[in-house]
């Protein structure tokens, strides 16, 4: 059964789960192609050659994300908002646009490492493949960074911008699941899924963030991830969200 409401019509809600689950492959498959190219490269920095265009095109199947995250605000904002909840539609663009923006440091980040791994096959006047210790010291008496130290802090700044994004999209999309379950837009149980899922995402990304076991954010983002799937796939399936009850388009209406 399709849904015709106006404001969210069968295509923008299939275009939105098909957003949802396209954003598992692009994000999931990107980023596990990164971290084992860093696997291999890292410790040498030979990024260099073809090495060079699989850090590219896992960057650009990550960065596919964030366009996609944002297209997912633009997509459900007029829902919201004829829903009486134009605050709420939105904060719920502006945290995908500030996941989007995040994500997509993270990747710059990153792709970073290949001009850096280039810096240093001239710099340092010998190959990566052929020097096991790329922390040559640079400046003052060998006492200055070196482009290992810098690798790092490219690695620790993906890091860092990915946990702020999932904490931005946890707490964001709190409200969103809350005004579905209020104007009976999804059943009260998959609404409530959806609570527990982002407020057990933001909380995993504040013990990541505090120095947790490795992991914890993973596990905790579990609940939210198979959310988004059965969301994404709910959409495809059914064309659109329940009709739910006009209260929230009424009093808007009124306050015009």
């Amino acid at each position: 059964m399709e849904n015709r409401d106006n404001y969210f019509s069968p295509w923008a809600a299939r275009t939105f789960g098909f957003i949802l689950l396209w954003a598992f492959v692009a994000y999931g498959g990107g980023d596990s192609w990164m971290v084992s190219l860093r696997a291999k490269h890292l410790s040498s920095l030979s990024f260099s050659g073809p090495v060079a265009h699989e850090v590219a095109s896992a960057g650009f199947l990550l960065l596919s994300n964030s366009l996609g995250v944002v297209l997912l605000g633009a997509l459900l904002f007029p829902l919201l908002w004829h829903h009486g909840a134009p605050g709420v539609a939105a904060g719920y663009l502006a945290t995908r646009v500030a996941e989007a923006l995040l994500l997509a440091a993270g990747v710059v980040a990153q792709l970073l490492l290949v001009p850096l791994s280039a810096a240093r096959l001239t710099g340092d006047g010998g190959s990566a493949e052929g020097s096991a210790a790329p922390r040559t010291g640079g400046g003052r008496g060998g006492g200055g960074v070196s482009r290992a130290d810098l690798a790092d802090l490219l690695v620790s700044a993906n890091f860092y911008c990915f946990q702020i994004a999932m904490l931005a999209l946890g707490l964001g999309s709190l409200p969103v699941c809350l005004l579905l379950l209020r104007r009976r837009l999804l059943p009260a149980w998959m609404a409530a899924w959806g609570l527990l899922g982002y407020s057990l995402l933001a909380t995993g990304c504040v013990a990541e963030l505090h120095g947790a076991r490795e992991g914890t954010g993973v596990a905790l983002a579990i609940p939210g991830g198979l959310w988004e799937m059965a969301l994404g796939l709910w959409l495809l399936a059914r064309g659109g969200f329940l009709p739910g009850n006009s209260g929230g388009a009424s009093s808007a209406k009124k306050q015009s």
